[in-house]
């Protein structure tokens, strides 16, 4: 008897809070059958996606990652690479057909990926395809469609991104004719990886018109349809926010605030930008277009320019990668300034605090975190202070690979836009 053909399944691949927030309205707005969708996802994203589809459909990859990010150059990467590239594999069939995991018998030969023997095809939904599980999957033959889903900046960027992925064979020993691992191309993009690849994206799922705004320059890729995905949904009145909740105590509790009667009546004023959640967003510490000798000034910079409009109280968060002494630094420099200044867990997402409250409740201050740009398109006000690295040269280099600067392309995605009458 003819084992019955199964429904495509739909991959996501979830990394981040915003790509766990287009899968949710990518899932909803394409009314994909919920039996029918799989996420991939490291342990540290399962809060975000929770509810989103059973358990069982879900995949942990964080061994894959590690292996992905851990293994050495040369002969151990190739190796590394191909047996990663088969357990991925092996692991999303497993995943989307409900079989036990198969064992594969030989490894790919000229190019060519082997087939499993029970299969499903399945649309891909990713953010990008460098990430070395999801190029693998690309290259799937049961891989049938690609769709790019919103990440970050990334897709605001003017130019496509390319970076150097594995060396020409130079030993003959290790040699496609004498063994069999397939070698990939010297460079591929975060958009594009090659012909092959191109010809399967079919959509692009934004949260923005501006984001994507690359496809028509690309010939492979004019043809593809971008969606705008409809965010009103994620607003939730019973939403808990932790920022709305921390500053309602303070305001009561700590004896700086409480006993200022002026300032309680500014943050009565809807017209006053006291009466808003402040929160400084600060960049990541090993990002690329600060220079690392201006970094601590430049954060301190964003708490001063706060205070500056007569802010007394600000919320704040770390980029998750900060280490505790350039956290200690900037904050002995703003303790100096007579904020009261509380730190946000790393467990709260600002994301979804723009995205779940109401329109115009926070006020977001940084210099060019995604966080602003998303709190722009979520309703809330942002405050961008970018100015602020004017002089740094790694900045002024950034700034040649956008087509604007990020706070051009805020302000047009912005979905209001507030004017301080106190300042």
């Amino acid at each position: 008897m003819t084992k019955p053909t199964l429904p495509r399944a739909h991959i996501f691949f979830v990394h981040s809070p915003i790509t766990a927030v287009t899968t949710k309205l990518t899932i909803e707005q394409a009314n994909l059958p919920r039996e029918d969708v799989y996420l991939i996802i490291r342990e540290n994203a399962y809060d975000l996606v929770k509810g989103l589809v059973p358990d069982q459909q879900i995949l942990f990859v964080d061994n894959y990652w590690l292996t992905s990010h851990e293994r050495g150059k040369f002969i151990t990467q190739r190796w590394g690479y191909i047996l990663l590239e088969r357990a991925v594999i092996q692991a999303v069939q497993t995943l989307i057909t409900g079989e036990d995991a198969q064992v594969l018998s030989e490894l790919s030969y000229g190019g060519s990926i082997e087939r499993i023997r029970t299969t499903r095809e399945f649309s891909l939904y990713v953010a990008h395809l460098t990430i070395d599980m999801v190029y693998a999957l690309v290259k799937s033959p049961e891989c049938v469609e690609v769709n790019l889903i919103e990440e970050g900046t990334l897709h605001y960027v003017n130019y496509m991104y390319s970076e150097s992925f594995l060396e020409e064979e130079k030993t003959p020993i290790f040699a496609l004719d004498k063994t069999g691992i397939e070698q990939r191309n010297t460079y591929y993009s975060y958009l594009l990886a090659e012909e092959e690849s191109e010809s399967k994206i079919k959509k692009c799922y934004a949260l923005s018109d501006e984001a994507f705004w690359l496809l028509p320059y690309y010939d492979s890729l004019v043809n593809v349809e971008k969606v705008l995905l409809d965010i009103s949904s994620l607003k939730n009145p019973e939403y808990q926010s932790y920022l709305i909740k921390h500053q309602q105590e303070q305001l009561l509790t700590n004896p700086q605030l409480a006993n200022d009667k002026e300032y309680q009546a500014r943050v009565k004023d809807p017209a006053d930008i006291a009466h808003y959640i402040n929160v400084v967003v600060l960049e990541a510490e090993k990002g690329k277009f600060i220079a690392e000798d201006n970094f601590v000034k430049s954060q301190v910079e964003i708490f001063k320019r706060v205070y500056d409009q007569g802010i007394k109280y600000v919320q704040y968060k770390f980029h998750p990668a900060s280490s505790q002494e350039v956290r200690q630094q900037i904050l002995e420099q703003v303790n100096n300034l007579g904020l009261v200044a509380q730190e946000i867990p790393n467990h709260v997402s600002l994301d979804q605090e723009a995205f779940a409250n109401a329109e115009k409740q926070i006020m977001f201050h940084g210099i060019q975190s995604s966080v602003l740009l998303y709190a722009a398109i979520a309703g809330q006000y942002v405050m961008t202070y970018q100015d602020i690295l004017a002089d740094d040269p790694s900045y002024i280099e950034m700034l040649e690979l956008l087509p604007e600067s990020l706070s051009i392309k805020i302000n047009k995605a912005a979905k209001y836009h507030f004017v301080n009458v106190t300042s």
